[in-house]
This record gives C-alpha cells, sequence and structure tokens, in this order.
C-alpha cells in the first residue's frame, strides 16, 4: 500500500464522491484500487472481501461506522451499491449455458451481478452459473498526472478523452518508447525496464535520452506506484487498441509468434519521413494523436487505392499484412 505522506502528497482528500468510473478516481484512490485488486489476483482474499473492500475504500466510509451497524445492514448496503464498483472488475462465467444466452444479456451480467436483475427469466437462469470475477481495465484518462520523489515532485504526461476529443501531452516519439519497453518488460521481465518505463512517461519535454538520464531517479519510488503507472498506461492503450478508429492500426497480423507488433511502429516514423511528412525528429515529436491521424489516413488510403486497381481483398490483406475483417471495415 502507499504511506499517508504519499496519500498527502498525491492529493487525498475526505470529500470525495463514491466513483462509478475508472476516470472518476483521484489518484490515491486508484492505487488504493490497484493495490486491492492485485491482492484479490494473488487469491488473498475471495470475491467477497474484495466487495467489502472496495466498499469502504470508495465510499470513505470509517471502520468504526460498520461497527455501530448492524453488519447485516453493512451487507445489503454493499449489495445495493455493487453496481457502482463494477467499472473494475467484471464476472466471467464458467457455464457452456452462458453462450446460450441473448448477447445483451451476455454483455449485461458481465458488470451487473444477476441477482439483483428482476422478472427477467434469463437473469435467474444465470444468477445459478458459477461465476468469478477478473478485474476489468480500460481508461481513458491519465489518474497519476504527477508521482513525488521524497518531495520532489515530478509530472507526467497529459491523456484525457472526452467525446472524441483526446487531449494528450505525448509525443509520437514518447509513445514508440513506452510500447518498446513494455515489449522488454513481458519478454524479460520488469525489474530491469521498470523505471526506464516511469522515466520516459514523466520527463517533461520528452527526449529518449533525457528518460535514460533521469531514470536513476525512479529506483526509490514506491513499486506500488511504479506498478499503478505502468497499469494506467496499458489500460490507456487498451481503450486506444479496443474502443477507438485506431484499433486498425493495432490489430495487424502477426507474420510469426515472436514478432511484436508494438517495434513495427519505429519503421513506421521512418516510412512517413519517405511520404514527405518530414524528417525524423519531426515525426517523432508530433503529437501522439497527430501520429495516429497520419497512420490511419496512410493505411485507409493505401487499402482504397489497391482497391481502386481491382487486387482482390484477399491480396490486399496479403499485401498489407492486415486480415480481412479490417479491409472489409474500410471498403
Amino acid at each position: 500500500m502507499i504511506s499517508k505522506l504519499e496519500k498527502r502528497l498525491l492529493g487525498a482528500s475526505n470529500n470525495v464522491k463514491f466513483p462509478t468510473s475508472w476516470e472518476d478516481l483521484n489518484p490515491v484512490q486508484f492505487i488504493t484500487v490497484i493495490c486491492i485488486l492485485l491482492d484479490f489476483k494473488a487469491n488473498k482474499f475471495d470475491a467477497r472481501e474484495l466487495q467489502l473492500r472496495l466498499y469502504t475504500e470508495l465510499s470513505n466510509i470509517n471502520s468504526r461506522q460498520i461497527l455501530r451497524r448492524d453488519y447485516e445492514w453493512f451487507e445489503k448496503e454493499i449489495f445495493r451499491n455493487m453496481d457502482k464498483m463494477a467499472f473494475c472488475y467484471k464476472y466471467v462465467y464458467d457455464d457452456p449455458r452462458f453462450k446460450n444466452l441473448e448477447l445483451k444479456m451476455q454483455e449485461r451480467i458481465t458488470k451487473v451481478n444477476p441477482e439483483k436483475i428482476e422478472g427477467e427469466p434469463e437473469a435467474a437462469i444465470a444468477s445459478q452459473f458459477k461465476r468469478t470475477i477478473e478485474i476489468d481495465a480500460t481508461i481513458c484518462k491519465q489518474l497519476i498526472p504527477q508521482i513525488f520523489v521524497g518531495f520532489k515532485k515530478i509530472p507526467g504526461y497529459h491523456f484525457e478523452a472526452k467525446g472524441d476529443i483526446v487531449d494528450t501531452s505525448m509525443t509520437a516519439e514518447q509513445f514508440v518508447d513506452a510500447l518498446t519497453i513494455m515489449s522488454l518488460m513481458a519478454e524479460h521481465g520488469a525489474d530491469n525496464y521498470i523505471d526506464l518505463f516511469i522515466s520516459t512517461l514523466y520527463c517533461d519535454e520528452y527526449s529518449s535520452s533525457k528518460s535514460k538520464v533521469n531514470v536513476v531517479r525512479f529506483r526509490k519510488l514506491n513499486p506500488v506506484i511504479k506498478y499503478a503507472v505502468v497499469f494506467n498506461f496499458e489500460s490507456i492503450l487498451s481503450w486506444l487498441t479496443g474502443e477507438t478508429k485506431y484499433k486498425l492500426l493495432f490489430n495487424r497480423k502477426k507474420k510469426n509468434a515472436k514478432s511484436k507488433q508494438t517495434l513495427g511502429f519505429n519503421s513506421i516514423i521512418y516510412s512517413m519521413t519517405e511520404k514527405g511528412y518530414g524528417n525524423i525528429r519531426e515525426i517523432a515529436k508530433l503529437n501522439l494523436i497527430e501520429f495516429l491521424e497520419l497512420m490511419y489516413k496512410n493505411l485507409v488510403d493505401a487499402v482504397s487505392q489497391l482497391a481502386d486497381s481491382k487486387m482482390s481483398r484477399e491480396d490486399i490483406s496479403k499485401k498489407l499484412n492486415i486480415s480481412l475483417e479490417l479491409i472489409n471495415q474500410i471498403l
């Protein structure tokens, strides 16, 4: 967990509303939720205890208040507010009958306990299915805008989506470097690369050389905060690759099992210079959204041009290394 001093530095407050989405969390709440979910993932307590801990932390209810109340009241209170906490987890069903439910019901009971749904025969059936709880995180906001090493405040990247507008300070180079380091952490373990990852995301006026120089100052950062930073970025990446039009850029076919899609963005920067969008430095310093827009436009134009030349969709798929499903979406 994080210390009281760290909570104060990160902006802890007693005057908070019960959050109903990841984006509603303040930095302290976010890191606290991460700690609870990690302990749950490590099988330190069951699903009932998970909901109890989330409720007590997010509602700011004092343990003495619980002792003053009847415990049956407390369990009813948690059950009543369960849907509010469901933004950070989902129900996964281990029953072949789940696939026989209507698609809308499948989606609904992934986030809502079927026991709470009245007047729906399918929900009554689903309430008997064996189910587990898994972490569910697709986040469109940077939730730890600054971190503290000692008493030194270090600002990080900005990222926030409001409707169809994404506002971010991240550059193409910073994004590509972060993805590359994530690949290295996945392949070789986080210990040797996590400080460089933090330094990459918390680097004012980003440059690769500057982040490497600054990496030493993050070695004493609380490991919980380090993990929360990684979790936040991975969840933003999950949003970009699953909830936006840019998912076309990330879901291209892998040529072999060892290939890393993230590393392919380096070659895209070079290819953009060849097409006259600027030199390598200019492309690298582009705002992330401008960079993704250029990539998206290039991909759509390439597919459209090949289709206009009467090339079959199967051949376009092979030439551009993208799936038929994505080609059908574009055309």
